[in-house]
């Protein structure tokens, strides 16, 4: 999956805790022609009583070549479902008019983890945002999907997540 240099994208999706305060991560990292990673921009996600949204856009940055869109958790369950990958936002974290095709494969899990790369726990439930199925990821799991990307390219990480627990936000 090529995105073109210059060109705007969204990374969102749903999340939610199933056990208390969760810590969580939502990511995008950076690769070069060699496999070599460049850096990483990161969003911590903050416990939460329903689904809310995050929002974070990225311009790709010199010498990148494919970009690992993910999401990881270190001490709670949280449960992922409909990740997308849109063209849209304008890469300044501003929110810039999303919309149009998922870039991802499967991103909504209803071909259980086909296409993604997972670590630890993530096998399909019936605990979904949208749709049947989502993927529960606990202590040190995650679920990685990796696409080609252009020097240039902007890129949005979008989406909500959710815990139990706690009021902390």
């Amino acid at each position: 999956l090529a995105l073109s240099g210059g060109s705007d994208h969204v990374f969102s999706g749903s999340l939610r805790s199933v056990n208390g305060s969760a810590i969580a991560q939502a990511g995008l990292t950076f690769w070069d022609a060699n496999g070599v990673w460049i850096t990483d921009e990161i969003l911590d996600l903050a416990p939460g009583q329903d689904f809310e949204s995050f929002d974070l856009e990225f311009t790709a940055p010199a010498g990148a070549s494919s970009i690992s869109l993910w999401i990881y958790t270190t001490d709670s369950t949280v449960i992922v479902d409909d990740l997308e990958l849109v063209p849209g936002g304008n890469g300044s974290g501003n929110g810039g008019g999303f919309g149009g095709p998922n870039l991802l494969a499967n991103g909504d899990f209803e071909a259980g983890t086909t296409s993604w790369d997972t670590g630890g726990t993530a096998t399909p439930i019936a605990d979904a945002f949208g749709g049947t199925l989502a993927v529960p990821l606990d202590n040190l799991s995650f679920v990685v999907q990796t696409i080609p990307v252009s020097e240039g390219d902007e890129i949005a990480l979008e989406g909500a997540y959710f815990t139990t627990g706690s009021s902390e936000r």
